[in-house]
């Protein structure tokens, strides 16, 4: 906890005070969404591969006839082909590297998500000023905690590693995903928020 609450000490008002810190767990690749992803992902996929094997082969004879009219139809699959490569691979990759560069912590008013990548990006929420603060927590005791009211999309699809595809939805609420003794961190929360 002091390297992660190290990280905040510029981000504190001035009567405020670190209750808790935290980072999400790497490990967990997968949530709820993914009932639904997981399968997409694979159709989409594998109806991408055999486009692209298709056009391949109709671009070839094509051009093999002296009519090269089809040898455009390879590259209308690509950016299908990438976008299905992300939803399969890449948002794994991603959401662990978001993972290890995110940080949160639960003061004496507030709880704050700061992520460090490309810049730094800080998100607030006062315990006091949040609408309602939720939990969902799994048999082993890893969590997810919302303060605030979150879109419904940005809740379900926020801890996906679907930022560059969902960024339309905005950023409302600050959501701890994937923390260890998520039950605890919760508890701490309603009693700061009631106190």
């Amino acid at each position: 906890m002091p390297d992660v609450a190290q990280r905040f000490r510029h981000d504190l008002l001035p009567d405020e005070m670190i209750q808790w810190a935290g980072q999400p767990d790497p490990s967990v690749l997968f949530g709820p969404a993914d009932l639904v992803l997981v399968p997409f992902s694979l159709l989409w996929g594998g109806f991408i591969l055999v486009w692209e094997v298709t056009a391949i082969g109709a671009a070839v004879l094509s051009w093999k006839s002296g009519w090269p009219v089809l040898a455009f139809f390879p590259f209308f699959g690509l950016p299908f082909l990438i976008v299905g490569a992300y939803l399969t691979v890449g948002r794994f990759l991603y959401k662990g590297w978001r993972k290890r560069r995110t940080y949160y912590a639960l003061t004496t008013r507030r709880a704050l998500v700061l992520t460090e990548g490309r810049g730094r990006e800080l998100q607030t929420e006062f315990l006091k000023d949040a609408g309602g603060i939720s939990q969902t927590v799994r048999p082993n005791g890893i969590g997810t905690i919302q303060f605030g009211g979150a879109h419904r999309l940005s809740a379900l699809y926020g801890n996906m590693g679907l930022d560059p595809l969902t960024a339309f939805l905005g950023k409302d609420g600050v959501t701890f995903f994937d923390i260890h003794e998520a039950r605890r961190v919760y508890e701490m929360a309603m009693a700061l928020k009631a106190g």
